[in-house]
């Protein structure tokens, strides 16, 4: 879903195409996802730039969720939100990443999001 700036939907303000994020300045989009998990255990979520990526202006969040995400029953999906707000002159391409790693684990699991501002027009 794409929001301008005053929180209405905005139908041409942008779209999700696979992983690209694509955004006209000053809107917002909220990505919901169904989240899996394999095993039960306190999760940390995070999003923030790829490493090495810059990205001006844009606004990675997690709304609405809750960190650590304690997860005791795997039967069960559970809702993740990602934000992605971009401003004037943000930069015109970049990736951020989310990530899902168990607190007890050593790795993550992650996906990665393109996003590319279009022209305000």
């Amino acid at each position: 879903m794409v929001l301008d700036a005053a929180g209405n939907v905005d139908a041409n303000g942008g779209s999700l195409e696979g992983n690209l994020i694509k955004l006209k300045p000053g809107r917002q989009m909220v990505v919901s996802l169904r989240v899996q998990f394999a095993v039960p255990g306190k999760f940390d979520l995070t999003i923030a730039p790829k490493t090495g990526s810059t990205l001006n202006n844009w606004s990675p969040s997690l709304p609405a969720t809750v960190n650590p995400m304690v997860v005791t029953n795997i039967d069960q999906p559970m809702l993740v939100q990602l934000r992605v707000v971009t401003e004037v002159n943000s930069s015109a391409s970049g990736t951020v990443v989310l990530r899902i790693k168990r607190q007890e684990a050593a790795l993550d699991q992650f996906k990665e999001y393109d996003v590319q501002l279009l022209p305000a027009a």
